[in-house]
């Protein structure tokens, strides 16, 4: 029950600062290319994630319910996943087949990459 509430709690703090970053994001960035804050979050949630992963393996005194509250409750809430998909399906129906391939490509391997780059940060710090 206890792991339950943390992800609670994890995940509604990421989801108010995910909320947050869009506003500020649409606010002081104007894009053509709409989903940048939807990747941009995607992106800081990647790479989060695996700077406590990388920290844990390293065998950094990291409390189990530390990682279920960040990695499962605030990254999950914080990461917008389905905010990508329903932003791909839009640009394929929109007749932007070449816009929807570049972005997911762009968002799955740049979360690879930053977890993978978290994970080696979290490991030599």
């Amino acid at each position: 029950m206890k792991s339950f509430l943390l992800v609670g709690l994890g995940s509604a703090l990421g989801g108010m600062l995910r909320y947050g970053a869009g506003v500020l994001l649409a606010r002081f960035c104007a894009s053509p290319f709409h989903p940048l804050g939807t990747m941009a979050v995607n992106w800081g949630g990647c790479l989060l994630a695996g700077l406590v992963w990388g920290l844990a393996e390293r065998g950094t005194p990291f409390p189990p319910d530390l990682r279920v509250l960040l990695v499962a409750g605030f990254c999950g809430g914080f990461t917008t996943f389905s905010g990508f998909s329903v932003e791909g399906l839009a640009m394929l129906r929109q007749g932007t087949p070449l816009l929807f391939a570049l972005y997911l490509a762009a968002s799955l391997v740049g979360g690879l990459l930053l977890v993978w780059g978290g994970f080696v940060l979290g490991r030599s710090c």
